[in-house]
């Protein structure tokens, strides 16, 4: 097991459809290299006996990852997230908690056609690396869970994998750009700028 060592630490940000192959490149990589690991997966199945992809059933499982983060970007060193994030807001605030605490974030994105990840998503195999700790998904939710899904377009910040190759294969492909990433800057973007609220004589629900 080799150790992951940067004078900026790393988050891994996996990213995909569901199915795509997300949980099957993280796991490995996290072994590989002695990395943490937040699985939104299983998080989800520590508190939830039956998996109802609800809003509150959402927040309460992203509440208790931003937990887990909060206590791993104390840590300096580089860590895996697998899951969450689906839309470009999201990943935003994590790249701006992640530069404060001096973390890049490196989006790895994982690919594969859309029947490709629905079959996977169907039929789990908890047998197999990355399922041991998904639902299958009836129809009706992979296709909302897609449907949410905001994948990102190619930037220098994130690096493209297919979901369909060999983990030594993915594993090059992501070390090269971290590399290539080493000497970037880390840059913190300004938040959006906020609403005003309208005075208003009715009180706020709190």
């Amino acid at each position: 097991m080799e150790v992951l060592r940067s004078e900026n630490p790393t988050i891994i940000e996996m990213v995909g459809l569901p199915g795509s192959g997300k949980s099957f490149f993280a796991k490995q990589f996290a072994k590989t290299f002695g990395s943490a690991i937040v699985s939104i997966d299983k998080i989800r199945w520590m508190l939830f006996a039956n998996h109802t992809y609800s809003d509150n059933e959402n927040i309460m499982v992203q509440q208790v990852a931003d937990l887990i983060i909060t206590e791993l970007l104390k840590t300096q060193k580089t860590f895996v997230i697998d899951g969450g994030y689906v839309t470009e807001v999201e990943r935003e605030e994590l790249a701006r908690r992640a530069a404060k605490a001096g973390f890049r974030v490196l989006t790895v994105v994982v690919q594969v056609d859309l029947p490709t990840a629905k079959h996977r998503s169907m039929k789990r195999n908890p047998r197999c690396a990355g399922d041991q700790y998904k639902q299958a998904l009836s129809p009706e939710e992979f296709d909302t869970q897609v449907a949410r899904c905001e994948l990102p377009e190619a930037a220098s910040d994130n690096v493209i994998i297919s979901g369909k190759h060999t983990y030594s294969t993915q594993a090059r492909t992501v070390l090269k750009k971290m590399i290539g990433l080493k000497n970037a800057p880390i840059v913190v973007k300004p938040l959006p700028r906020p609403v005003p609220i309208l005075p208003t004589d009715r009180p706020y629900i709190q």
